[in-house]
């Protein structure tokens, strides 16, 4: 990807009129209320990605659009797809197609966790991935190579959650701490989110409910459990709000972190799964809850669910969400799982 820096601008106009899988492209707010203010333009496999399955979109800071696939993972540039992939005979292709998370590190390069491999850190410019394996006999080793997420803070510190827990990696030498551990036994674990908020907090979604990692601590923190349950998405919204998704809905964390207050749907006999949530830059937060996808004004609690519709061109062409972005240009980018 040569020259990246000189065509930022370029790509970020075309962003406004691409799309990855799926673009939500949103009208004029003041449209009236019988005309139609969303419309989506699909890109699928069949001729744009190397696999229909997205689990991760990212835009690292030359602009770029990355997308993870369970065949790899893609990167547009505003005008072409290009693929990284694992390729048996080459040591320095990725580890594992299944990629789940991505990240991007001080030096420009991508960081992907796959759902059954190891950390690699990819060179964008040269097509080289860094793989970073744990040791055979490392604890819990199974468990701790099923990735769910990946977060920089500003120290550059990786952040990494798992099946097993949270760990702290070392992003010059690969080196992995454990601040978090799931208890062990039969239940299905898993960390599906993490944020960093600005004063150095780590946030995490996991099945064991909202986690804090306080600046400089290695201990992660339930917060506002009894209320929430397990979480599977998190968001920072307008004034440092923490948004929590999860299977009963969408929740407001309080700024002490020991209440959770539902906000979407209102009524929890109406409980909807939040798997992912954005916040655009008019405030409104867009939440993948299957079926559909929902967008939801926090200052009016005002909902409206869009779903597809085969009679009509245009509209969501899948129910089932499984990926949220908003790049630097204000397009919303929607990850679906057979589109």
């Amino acid at each position: 990807m040569p020259h990246a820096h000189q065509r930022i601008d370029s790509v970020l106009r075309r962003l406004r009129r691409a799309a990855a899988v799926l673009a939500l492209l949103a009208a004029s707010v003041g449209a009236h209320a019988d005309e139609r203010r969303y419309y989506f333009d699909a890109h699928d496999s069949a001729t744009r990605l190397a696999q229909h399955t997205v689990n991760a979109i990212f835009q690292d800071r030359a602009g770029y659009v990355w997308i993870a696939t369970e065949g790899g993972v893609n990167a547009y540039d505003g005008y072409r797809y290009r693929l990284y992939e694992h390729h048996p005979d080459d040591p320095a292709s990725l580890p594992d197609n299944f990629v789940t998370a991505i990240a991007e590190d001080g030096q420009k390069r991508i960081w992907l966790g796959s759902n059954n491999g190891s950390l690699a850190a990819l060179d964008p410019e040269s097509g080289k991935a860094t793989t970073y394996a744990l040791a055979p006999d490392a604890p819990n080793r199974e468990r701790r190579r099923k990735v769910g997420a990946l977060a920089f803070d500003r120290q550059h510190t990786l952040w990494l959650g798992t099946a097993a827990g949270i760990e702290r990696v070392d992003s010059q030498t690969g080196k992995r701490s454990v601040v978090f551990e799931f208890a062990s036994g039969p239940a299905e674990t898993n960390v599906l989110d993490l944020i960093v908020a600005t004063d150095g907090t780590v946030w995490a979604a996991s099945s064991a409910g909202v986690l804090r990692i306080a600046p400089g601590s290695n201990r992660a923190e339930p917060v506002a459990a009894a209320a929430i349950g397990s979480a599977a998405a998190l968001a920072i919204g307008k004034g440092g709000v923490l948004y929590a998704g999860t299977p009963g809905g969408l929740f407001r964390i309080d700024a002490a972190g020991n209440r959770g207050e539902r906000l979407w749907p209102p009524d929890a006999t109406a409980a909807r799964a939040v798997r992912h949530i954005v916040q655009d830059d008019q405030g409104r937060l867009w939440l993948a809850a299957a079926p559909g996808l929902v967008v939801f004004d926090p200052a009016t609690a005002h909902s409206e669910v869009l779903e597809h519709d085969h009679d009509m061109p245009g509209s969501l062409p899948e129910n089932s969400v499984t990926a949220l972005f908003a790049d630097r240009s204000g397009l919303l980018w929607v990850g679906s799982a057979t589109r």
